[in-house]
């Protein structure tokens, strides 16, 4: 046997033709003794891959080492490779198709996370005092059964009802995702100018550029629009061929477009499908804005490939894992920030990308999805709990081992900001067990690696501790921070955002019970000080907060949008 099979959490099982072992799952030809390395899935702990009626069967699982994968109760068949059309038939042209789109002038949020860094932050000046503007009911679909809403909230990405927001001509963006709608507001007062119906689900607000408003859907297509009005540009097909598969209650494409759309260089980006391991892998475009002309697409896919994952290193090529959500810093276009391109051909570029990236689980793993917000789950009692099962995010080499799991960053020109929680020191999972201190702290850009660095022997310490006292497990005071911030009980940050002088923070007053309570908090960037907490009515969004023209837009589980303007 090959000695990077890892046998693993589960019980082996076999057919005539194969045996099925590993984690994920690896097929053996009893005949010819080859061996193919299904990266698609990873079986639940302790049960293992179900083959039955000629499909393998997976469930879920809460695996922190093998995360590209397709999450949830999933089941496969052999795979038939799709026929593709060239991309230049796939590209319908609108009604508008060649009009003047509408205002010119640049957007201040255009896109998910403020830019195509992610940074989710702006130099706009905003205010601490802040009072509610207008608040309107943007969502209004009425889920028809307890278990079809539980199947659409336990998606990766389609746990929330609405999206983070997106601005520009006075007008706010939003996406309702599992009513595949996106709705044009009024800034100044709330009002609805325009919606527009896509074929799926929608992950991420719209991102602006240049009067047009591009969307990336599930069914498998982006979709431009023009921004004061709603009236189709164009649209275009990535996924390779027309195809539904039900997922999380709703049908969608084989492959979604995933993280909507990025633009940057003058051109748009978008990716499509679940993984490089299924249904032929994922796609990668590059497209004129105002035309949707294809300037180059790049196919990647590791289907019956066997891999030494444990040797290979991740910035060596083909690239290999989930479709991700994909950022810029200027120079070049990264998924998930291992993978990295040159943004005028698509090629893989063996360059360090050093802005916020996805991390890495361990030496066996590719890196974790950034789109992935499965550390969400329903509980009994309607509560909904909140568990980082493992980081999304960090930032150069800073990213905090067990048990201090870093949450939610941000940053700007200067300095990065973030969010963590100590709740991995458990023997259950029971809320009474987690030893949970919401931390804020804020570092110049320069001294991440240091403040890594003074964290990582208290992480070493607490990581090999079996009994240790919340006191000890408190974080220490780093020197190199500029400032940081005990949060005091059980609250879980759900979201932040950063202007030229403020940290907007909101999340939920108990992790455990999330009926308790929410909140949002403005932080000086200067020394930390709280300098208001305000209640909200129900949990916001994940990254449900954006700021534009000096004003705070909060996006809530409910399906309201909110604004805030300062007096």
């Amino acid at each position: 046997m090959p000695p990077y099979i890892l046998f693993a959490c589960y019980q082996e099982n076999s057919t005539e033709r194969f045996f099925v072992c590993g984690r994920p799952p690896n097929f053996f030809d009893w005949k010819t003794g080859e061996l193919n390395i299904d990266r698609a899935v990873r079986a639940t702990c302790l049960g293992g891959t179900v083959i039955a009626n000629n499909l393998m069967y997976s469930g879920p699982n809460g695996c922190g080492c093998v995360k590209d994968v397709v999450r949830g109760f999933c089941a496969l068949n052999s795979h038939v490779p799709p026929h593709s059309n060239p991309p230049a038939t796939r590209l319908e042209r609108g009604p508008d198709y060649g009009k003047p789109a509408g205002f010119p002038a640049a957007s201040e949020w255009a896109t998910f996370r403020a830019d195509p860094a992610r940074s989710c932050s702006t130099k706009s000046k905003s205010s601490p005092d802040l009072k509610l503007l207008w608040s309107a009911q943007v969502a209004e679909q009425k889920i028809p059964s307890v278990m079809i809403m539980g199947d659409w909230n336990l998606g990766p990405q389609t746990g929330d009802v609405l999206t983070q927001t997106t601005s520009g001509g006075g007008l706010v963006f939003v996406s309702q995702i599992q009513s595949h709608t996106v709705s044009a507001i009024e800034a100044a007062t709330g009002q609805k100018r325009w919606e527009f119906v896509a074929g799926g689900r929608l992950d991420t607000p719209p991102t602006l550029y240049k009067g047009m408003c591009l969307v990336g859907s599930h069914d498998g297509r982006v979709y431009c629009l023009r921004a004061t009005d709603g009236k189709l540009i164009w649209s275009f097909r990535a996924a390779p061929e027309e195809r539904r598969v039900m997922a999380y209650g709703q049908l969608e494409s084989p492959w979604p477009v995933v993280g909507g759309v990025m633009v940057d260089h003058d051109l748009a980006y978008f990716v499509a499908g679940h993984t490089t391991a299924l249904d032929g892998g994922i796609h990668l475009y590059a497209v004129k804005p105002e035309t949707g002309e294809v300037v180059w697409e790049k196919h990647h896919t590791t289907e019956n490939q066997a891999l030494n994952v444990n040797e290979k290193k991740n910035t060596e090529g083909p690239f290999e894992g989930a479709a991700d959500l994909l950022m810029s810093d200027g120079k070049l276009v990264t998924m998930t920030g291992w993978w990295n391109l040159d943004p005028k051909t698509g090629e893989i570029k063996k360059e360090n990308y050093e802005l916020l990236r996805s991390s890495q689980a361990s030496a066996a793993s590719n890196p974790g999805e950034l789109m992935n917000s499965d550390w969400r789950w329903d509980v009994a009692g309607g509560d909904r709990q909140n568990y980082w099962a493992n980081p999304p995010y960090f930032f150069g080499k800073f990213e905090l081992k067990d048990p201090g799991q870093p949450g939610l960053l941000v940053f700007d020109q200067n300095n990065l900001f973030g969010y963590f929680g100590f709740d991995r020191l458990r023997k259950t999972m029971d809320a009474e067990n987690l030893r949970h201190q919401p931390t804020l702290f804020a570092v110049k850009r320069t001294n991440v690696d240091k403040l890594f660095s003074e964290w990582e022997p208290l992480m070493a310490k607490l990581s090999s501790a079996t009994e240790i006292s919340p006191k000890d497990a408190k974080p220490p005071t780093p020197a190199s921070a500029l400032w940081y911030e005990n949060m005091q009980g059980n609250l879980q940050v759900e979201s932040m955002a950063l202007s030229s002088g403020y940290l907007y923070v909101a999340g939920v007053k108990n992790f455990t019970k999330h009926s308790e309570g929410a909140f949002l908090r403005v932080y000086s960037v200067a020394d930390g000080k709280m300098l208001k907490e305000m209640t909200l009515e129900t949990s916001p969004s994940a990254e449900g907060l954006s700021i534009a023209d000096g004003r705070l837009y909060v996006s809530l589980q409910n399906g309201k949008l909110l604004c805030f303007g300062g007096n």
